[in-house]
């Protein structure tokens, strides 16, 4: 048996190298399990990182959930958000929208040649454009190209802290993963 001193140990699945793609809607049904420590995840990576590594290229988060707040997460990085710090022309996220995890909700995005939209249950709660004159050199818009899935469990972490072991075990629950283009 291996000596494996973890403290924990989650799980997640991505689909690099079997599925990715460019432009269409998304909808990912879900729930959670809340936990301190939890940090459950639905997003998207470049599939080749065209751009060059990580934030060049891109990432995008369609969900993201902290402990037990009621509020989840919708944020992208970029080499202009992360490197540049460019965070409000136009905002990279957005971090106040409500919804009770512990239920079913329809995470959605719709992706675009000019736009990323966010939607939960089907209202839209977020919007990314892309800005003329910013890709040349500063690479606003890096969503031009196949981008794969991750959904994932996390545990701890900057963002969450600390791991309460009391709250384990602690789950996300995936019903669907759906995937719509023209």
């Amino acid at each position: 048996m291996l000596n494996d001193d973890r403290p924990f140990l989650t799980s997640g699945m991505e689909s690099k190298g079997k599925f990715s793609f460019t432009y269409g809607r998304v909808e990912i049904r879900a729930k959670k399990e809340c936990a301190q420590g939890a940090w459950p995840a639905l997003w998207m990576m470049p599939e080749e990182g065209v751009y060059g590594g990580w934030p060049h290229s891109g990432e995008i988060d369609i969900m993201e959930h902290l402990n037990y707040d009621s509020v989840i997460h919708h944020t992208l990085h970029t080499r202009y958000t992360n490197v540049l710090k460019n965070t409000s022309n136009p905002s990279r996220g957005i971090g106040n929208v409500q919804a009770d995890v512990t239920q079913w909700n329809i995470y959605g995005l719709e992706w675009h040649p000019d736009v990323l939209i966010w939607t939960v249950n089907g209202v839209e709660t977020f919007r990314y454009p892309r800005v003329e004159g910013l890709d040349d050199e500063m690479k606003q818009w890096p969503f031009d190209q196949p981008f794969y899935f991750i959904l994932s469990q996390q545990l701890a972490g900057s963002w969450v802290v600390k791991v309460y072991p009391d709250d384990l075990p602690v789950s996300m629950i995936i019903d669907y993963v759906k995937v719509y283009q023209k």
